[in-house]
């Protein structure tokens, strides 16, 4: 074609592979291929007719974030008929949609980003009270061992009371729905405290599990109105480097998580997104962000110490396993009403004098959901316990066990001179129990090391 390089020497063909339904990202493993600075990579499709709920086709993006594309399109009928181009017409109302989605990388995965959306501009996505909301994303890369996920959010609350929360879930795909609807809880981060000052946040979680390239996770707030002065917000942003993500979103209605797109007027069409914000337009997800790394490394207790408190049932060897054998305290003598009846401190020794990152680890429950819980950590250039979070009540009655993992901070201040690290967690209660004592059963502790 004049002016235009037709495509001509096949350099790989992946073969026909099976395709999921709905709005959906394929990640194609491709071997060690040696490629020119400019080619054309191209797609086919079989087993559909064209017919309404029976066909398939590839999607418009505006200019790639690395490496260029023209805006026109290769096409042919067969594998023998000629080629012809197509110029591209598509446009988000500034830049035109020069190419189709796709992503190439060399030399292995991007890492350890295998999602992230965090970077473009956004918009407000604002939230309906105690509304389960989310994102389906598809994730770069071949190692998914994801140790981190953070979700963006906004908050606008100009009195914060402390009893904001968030949680984190993610769930598994299933495969012949349409919409790839989400299935089982694969995480859930249980409500945990947010920074709820007037601003951009980043709600952080730890999943430490193996997960599959296509998910759908959710996330859910509490203790605000969502009125104005006293709401949280999602920020909706442009496409993901790395990952992918197509423009349906989930909420849950009556119980049940729905797809929808943004600019989808059956959602609400009294916030944002508004009609105008289409899935050709820049806005296709939530900002999101999550890292894979290597499987970290078990430490376990060492030496518990109880003081105060009392143990009345199990022992330190019930916490190695989650297994719902637990070791169960109750309120000792203290001399202040202020001072915790009940306090666990534990050692755990490291492999080495570094770390990149340590995460400590808890599974509790108590009689009461009166009943407070602080994890401490200590610091040996401060040479003092140093609170990292302080929860008003945790899990009681027929609950499941409360499953809390913490980021213990700057490690050079938390390594002591033996490759000792000092953990402490304390209970109260904050208010009257209908049966005294009240008391405490730990179910598992460890912390997560790595180099």
């Amino acid at each position: 074609t004049p002016g235009k390089q037709s495509p001509s020497t096949l350099i790989w063909d992946s073969g026909f592979l099976p395709m999921k339904p709905g709005w959906r990202a394929q990640r194609i493993a491709v071997p060690s291929v040696v490629v020119p600075d400019r080619f054309t990579w191209t797609a086919s499709f079989e087993g559909v007719t064209g017919l309404p709920f029976n066909r398939c086709g590839l999607c418009y993006f505006g200019p790639p974030t690395v490496g260029g594309s023209d805006n026109w399109l290769w096409r042919r009928t067969n594998d023998t008929s000629p080629w012809s181009y197509q110029v591209t017409g598509w446009s988000n109302g500034s830049s035109a949609y020069g190419s189709l989605g796709v992503s190439f990388w060399a030399d292995g995965p991007p890492a350890p980003a295998v999602f992230d959306s965090t970077l473009a501009e956004s918009r407000g996505f604002l939230l309906a009270p105690v509304v389960e909301t989310g994102d389906d994303v598809v994730f770069e890369g071949e190692g998914r061992f994801v140790s981190t996920a953070q979700i963006e959010y906004a908050s606008d609350l100009t009195t914060p009371e402390g009893d904001e929360f968030a949680r984190l879930r993610i769930y598994g795909r299933v495969d012949n729905d349409p919409f790839g609807i989400p299935g089982n809880v694969l995480f859930d981060s249980g409500f945990t405290p947010i920074d709820a000052t007037i601003g951009r946040h980043l709600f952080s979680a730890f999943p430490e599990m193996l997960l599959p390239d296509d998910i759908i996770w959710t996330v859910e707030f509490s203790g605000t109105t969502q009125q104005p002065g006293n709401s949280i917000s999602l920020a909706a942003r442009t496409d993901p480097n790395p990952g992918a993500s197509v423009p349906t979103f989930w909420a849950k209605e009556s119980g049940v998580l729905s797809p929808y797109w943004f600019g989808d007027p059956t959602y609400d069409p009294t916030t944002w997104p508004s009609n105008a914000e289409g899935y050709n337009n820049i806005v296709a997800n939530f900002s999101a962000k999550f890292i894979a790394e290597d499987p970290a490394t078990i430490i376990e207790h060492e030496n518990p110490v109880l003081s105060p408190g009392v143990s009345f049932t199990g022992s330190g060897a019930d916490l190695f396993a989650s297994d719902d054998v637990r070791w169960h305290f109750r309120p000792g003598v203290v001399f202040s009403s202020s001072l915790p009846p009940i306090a666990l401190a534990m050692n755990f020794t490291l492999p080495t004098a570094a770390a990149s990152s340590l995460r400590f680890t808890i599974e509790s429950r108590a009689t009461a959901g009166t009943v407070r819980q602080e994890i401490q950590v200590w610091n040996f250039v401060q040479q003092t316990w140093v609170s990292l979070e302080h929860l008003p009540s945790i899990a009681f009655g027929a609950a499941p066990d409360l499953l809390r993992t913490l980021d213990l901070g700057e490690t050079t201040a938390i390594i002591g001179p033996l490759k000792e690290v000092k953990v402490r967690v304390r209970w109260r209660s904050s208010g009257p129990v209908f049966a005294y004592p009240w008391n405490v059963g730990v179910d598992r502790v460890y912390v997560r090391y790595r180099p």
